[in-house]
């Protein structure tokens, strides 16, 4: 038995070599398993085409526009003018002035103002009441009066109805009074306050 198999093995490995030399000597390669097993028959494998695709890199060059925003600063200087006002003392009051004043509010019947540039020791002396009244009752009677000269004195003693006040810083004016046909010279006296003059005189009775 064993030997018929051996035979009949070598037999069929004859047939098989003599198909592959008529079928034109096509080759069958029986490759062995390393681990004993059958290997794969295969056809020869097929001439290795090597096909090198060329892979065209496109690059895209990409070019950026970078966009520069100037801002415009308008710088506003603001010039800021402070106006100093100084207020300036009252300029004094001159002789020929007050002079003017005095014989136009007596001529006009202007008592306010005869009133309002009295002194103040004429006021404390006789009570504002009775000055006002004074002076309403003298005003509109014009004098007739011519001015002479003026002198800065000092003090003088304000004397009337028995009463006496020095009076500091005054001035006297010299003037010249007509009464109808005659003249008389006389010697008034005046003080400055605050720039402006002030006068004395008797208001009736001191109070």
């Amino acid at each position: 038995m064993g030997k018929a198999a051996v035979a009949l093995g070598a037999l069929l490995i004859l047939i098989g070599i003599a198909g592959l030399l008529f079928a034109g000597g096509s080759t069958t390669t029986v490759v062995a398993g390393t681990d004993g097993t059958a290997g794969i028959a295969g056809a020869d494998p097929p001439p290795s085409s090597s096909s090198t695709s060329s892979s065209t890199s496109s690059t895209s060059s990409a070019t950026t526009t970078t966009t520069t925003t100037t801002t415009s600063t308008t710088s506003t200087t603001t010039s800021t003018t402070t106006t100093t006002t100084t207020t300036s003392p009252p300029a004094e009051e001159s002789v020929e002035e007050f002079f003017d004043l005095l014989l136009a509010a007596f001529a006009s019947g202007d008592a306010d103002t005869l009133f309002a540039r009295l002194n103040q020791v004429t006021l404390d002396r006789y009570g504002a009441d009775q000055c006002e009244t004074y002076a309403a009752q003298i005003a509109g009677q014009a004098q007739d009066l011519e001015l002479v000269s003026s002198t800065e004195v000092g003090d003088w003693d304000y004397v009337t109805d028995d009463v006496t006040d020095t009076i500091s810083d005054t001035t006297a004016v010299a003037v010249v009074r007509t009464l109808g046909d005659q003249t008389i010279d006389q010697e008034l006296h005046w003080k400055r306050v605050d720039g402006a003059f002030t006068w004395f005189t008797d208001c009736g009775v001191p109070a």
